[in-house]
């Protein structure tokens, strides 16, 4: 994985990651306890009776304290399976929903749409981040 120039925060290899896994970064440290009800919830199996196990891998690094969305995209860019890196921060620590910022990996390069068809889609670029419980 890349490190951003400068900031000494790279993605850790995970071992045995799967292509699958949701990754959870945390980047806010002032509050273990909703931190770990977070970390809690994302290892709850999911199903409709609960037979599929949770797919998470979380970097609880405090290298990472107070990272930007922009530090977390710069250094998860290397990782081709990754299509969204969500992230534990200070909203997610305060709000009682625990919603994650979820950020996108993928760009649609735009250069190649043929402007009188894809117009819309050319002034309209899609949503970088949101939150999600």
């Amino acid at each position: 994985m890349t490190t951003p120039e400068g900031l000494g925060r790279a993605l850790p290899e995970i071992v045995g990651r799967d292509t699958f896994d949701a990754l959870v970064i945390r980047t806010d440290f002032s509050d273990d306890e909703s931190w770990n009800a977070v970390v809690g919830e994302l290892r709850l199996p999911w199903g409709p009776a609960g037979e599929f196990p949770a797919k998470v891998r979380a970097v609880d690094a405090p290298a990472w304290s107070g990272a930007t969305a922009d530090e977390v995209l710069a250094a998860v860019d290397g990782d081709e399976f990754l299509s969204v890196v969500f992230v534990a921060d200070r909203d997610t620590t305060r709000s009682p929903a625990r919603a994650l910022l979820a950020l996108t990996t993928t760009w649609e390069d735009k250069g190649d749409l043929d402007p009188v068809y894809y117009q819309e889609l050319i002034e309209s670029p899609q949503p970088r981040e949101f939150r999600a419980v």
